[in-house]
This record gives structure tokens, C-alpha cells and sequence, in this order.
């Protein structure tokens, strides 16, 4: 690393230190102030952000240690980045919040009528059970009076003899007297338990009546549970983070539950947060180092030539067998014409006074030993 991106490289750290810094700060006061709190409540995060701006000259004097020195500051870096990880968490979670506040607003409204409905179908549903078994039982006494109406007590038989009395008079019998004793009894019991069941039917027949004044027909509207439903949709097709979580888990955004939305959030939250922590870390640790040279070390080469030693060759040998076709030679006689040549050797006279050529007085051939002559000169 040459000094001039090292310096960068510190230059950006502090930078990102400083909003890091900032950051955490923020999120304290805010949380601290955010209902008439007060500011002595933001005072951990504060502490978070002064322990990080440690963060940067702490690395830089451990590289000056020992290993035992610099073991006890790893310690506090890690300490640090933990406080780091707390304070970006308690930031990231209140950014998501103020982010889907909406979506929470169209969440409470749509559950309020929801549970409007519910509660008044509930209601309904239960005074119409209550309706029906004191309907039962009016039904139960209606028989029963009907059966007493159909079933009066009978009229005792009389037997037809007659008895003396005191001083010789004619009186009715006693056991005609027992009878119509207990016919009148009979009567008498009779009329009180039909008075009764008429007075229970009575009673059961208030009871449905003031059940059923109960039964409210006025439920609420299933036009405003289905605005405040497409409301709720449509906040939620337009929240990225809950277009998000409902990709995790593969299922259309109106169909994801608040429960399950937490559960990415929680998630999300804390690894962007370790994340962050863990950089900032390891990147102020990174910029005191020395930048090596680009030398091959030993331990490097001794590797290599291990691993060079035991590996598979590259070329292999392979003897393969070619056969190879035997050639034959023959001789064949053939009777080849070849054309003699002749050579003619002409004399061309030149005048050199003129430069032009001269008449042939002579012409010159030689052809196999044989000579003519022209002119009558040899």
C-alpha cells in the first residue's frame, strides 16, 4: 500500500468514524427527547459514542506493543465494537420504525374494525345460542302444558249404594267421600303445576324477548373493513422492507403477518449493526499496519515446492504400438522415347562503321560434324 492511498484510507476511516459517532449520538437524544424525556436518559448512548472515538488512536499504538500488550487491546477493540453493534442496532431499528409508521397506522385501523366486527359477530353468535336453548325450553313447556290440558284428572266412580247416617238418615257413602276428596285434591294439584308451567313459559318467553333485543342488526360495515383492508395493502405494497421480508419468505406482501415482518427486521437489524461494528474494527486496525513487500516469503515458497512435489504431472508419457504398412518395390520395364536434340549455330555480319547490320555473305551452320557451304566458299 503506497502512503498516498494509505493516507486516503485513514482520511475515509475518520470520516466514517465520525458519522458512526454522530450517528449514535443522534439516536440518543432523539429516543431520550422523543416524549419529554429528558437528557440525562441519552447519557449510555452518549458513552457508546465517546468509547468509539478510542477506537482509531488505540489501533494505531497497538502496533507499537507486544503481542501480550496487543492481545489486551484486541480485547477493548472487541469491547468497543460490542458497544458499537448496541448503539447502530437501537439506530437501525428506530430508522425502520419511522419508516413503516404508516403501515402501522393502516395496520391499527384495519385491526380496530376487524376487531369491531368480530366482537359484535361474537356477541351475536352467542345470544343466538342462548336464544335457541330458551327457545328449547319454551318449546320443552309448551308440551308440557299441552299434556296436563290433554290429561286432567278423571273423575272418580261412584258406587252407587247409599248409606245411613246419624239418626237414620240417608248420607253418602265414605268411600264416595274419599273419592271425591281426592278428585279434589287431584284438581286442586293439577291447576297449581299447570299455573306453574304456564309462569316458567312465561319467564323463558322475557328471556328470548330480551335476547333477542341483544342481537344488534346494526354490524358494522364490511365496506369500511374493506377500505381500511385495501388501505393496509396498499401501504404495504409500497414498503420496500416489507416487499423484502415477504421475498424471504416467498409469499405475497398482503398476505405477510407482523410477526413474521419482526422476525426479518430483528434479523436485519443486528447483522447490518455487527456488520458496521466489525468494519469499522478490523479497517482501523488495517490502516497502522506496514504494508508488506511483494517478496514471496519462505513459508510461502516451502508451501508451494510441498505442493509442487506432490502433485500429478502435467505431460505423461503413453507408449502406444503404430503399425505401419510394409512398402514393396517393383521394377517395371517401359520403353521411353526421347526426342535429339540439335544445336544450329548461325553467323549474323555487323558493320561496325555503320552500327547496322551487314548483308550475309556468308551463313554458317554446324550441325553434328556437318558443314555447308554457301557462295562457293567454304
Amino acid at each position: 500500500m503506497t502512503s498516498g492511498a494509505r493516507t486516503r484510507l485513514f482520511w475515509t476511516l475518520i470520516f466514517f468514524e465520525a458519522c458512526v459517532i454522530s450517528i449514535t449520538a443522534y439516536t440518543g437524544l432523539n429516543m431520550a427527547t422523543a416524549r419529554g424525556g429528558s437528557f440525562a436518559m441519552a447519557l449510555p448512548l452518549l458513552m457508546i459514542a465517546a468509547a468509539e472515538t478510542l477506537r482509531i488512536p488505540l489501533s494505531g499504538y497497538a502496533t507499537q506493543l507486544t503481542w501480550p500488550k496487543q492481545i489486551l487491546t484486541a480485547m477493548v477493540l472487541i469491547a468497543i465494537a460490542i458497544g458499537s453493534a448496541e448503539g447502530l442496532s437501537l439506530a437501525f431499528e428506530q430508522f425502520v420504525n419511522n419508516r413503516v409508521i404508516s403501515i402501522s397506522q393502516a395496520q391499527r385501523s384495519f385491526l380496530r374494525e376487524k376487531t369491531k366486527m368480530d366482537v359484535q359477530t361474537n356477541n351475536n353468535r352467542m345470544n343466538q345460542k342462548a336464544i335457541d336453548v330458551v327457545r328449547d325450553d319454551v318449546a320443552r313447556l309448551d308440551i308440557a302444558i299441552r299434556d296436563y290440558l290433554n290429561h286432567p284428572p278423571a273423575l272418580p266412580s261412584f258406587s252407587g249404594r247409599t248409606c245411613t247416617g246419624r239418626f237414620g238418615k240417608a248420607v253418602t257413602c265414605d268411600s264416595d267421600r274419599r273419592a271425591q276428596e281426592t278428585y279434589a285434591q287431584a284438581r286442586q294439584s293439577h291447576s297449581q303445576q299447570l299455573e306453574k308451567l304456564r309462569a316458567e313459559r312465561q319467564e323463558a318467553q322475557i328471556r328470548v324477548d330480551q335476547l333477542k333485543l341483544n342481537i344488534r342488526p346494526d354490524m358494522p360495515s364490511i365496506e369500511a373493513l374493506d377500505v381500511a383492508r385495501q388501505h393496509l395493502i396498499e401501504e404495504l405494497s409500497q414498503s420496500p422492507m416489507h416487499r423484502f421480508a415477504a421475498s424471504i419468505y416467498g409469499l405475497p406482501v398482503e398476505d405477510l403477518t407482523a410477526n413474521q415482518f419482526e422476525t426479518v427486521k430483528k434479523y436485519s437489524v443486528i447483522s447490518l449493526a455487527i456488520a458496521f461494528a466489525v468494519v469499522s474494527m478490523l479497517a482501523s486496525i488495517i490502516v497502522h499496519t506496514d504494508p508488506s513487500d511483494k517478496s514471496e516469503s519462505k513459508l510461502s515458497r516451502a508451501l508451494r515446492a510441498w505442493i509442487a512435489r506432490r502433485r500429478k504431472p502435467v505431460i505423461r508419457v503413453v507408449e502406444k504400438i503404430v503399425e505401419t504398412p510394409v512398402e514393396v518395390i517393383k521394377e517395371v520395364e517401359r520403353r521411353i522415347e526421347v526426342p535429339i536434340e540439335k544445336i544450329v549455330f548461325k553467323y549474323i555480319p555487323f558493320d561496325y562503321t555503320t552500327g547496322r547490320r551487314a548483308s550475309p555473305e556468308y551463313e554458317y551452320t554446324d550441325s553434328v560434324s556437318l558443314k555447308t557451304v554457301r557462295g562457293g566458299k567454304e
